[in-house]
């Protein structure tokens, strides 16, 4: 898992790959665990190298999340910044 830039001002690039066909959910958290955003949400992909546009809104502020990609087989998380 790859997130570029970081930290980001509005827009970033995740790149990650999936071992195994299936639904795949990416979520925006702040540190006390309240989800902020659904990136994507159960969408089904193939397994490979994957990107997904993220995309921070000017109501998300400043400080540090946990973007958070789930499979039905795996769960990971990287921490981003936001200017």
């Amino acid at each position: 898992m790859f997130i570029y830039p970081n930290p980001i001002q509005t827009n970033a690039i995740f790149t990650y790959s999936v071992e195994k066909d299936g639904p795949v959910s990416i979520s925006l958290y702040d540190f006390s665990g309240r989800l902020v955003q659904n990136i994507l949400q159960n969408e089904t992909q193939h397994a490979g190298k994957h990107e997904q546009s993220i995309y921070f809104n000017h109501m998300t502020e400043p400080g540090n999340y946990m973007l958070v990609i789930q499979t039905d087989f795996k769960k990971a998380g990287l921490r981003v910044t936001k200017e």
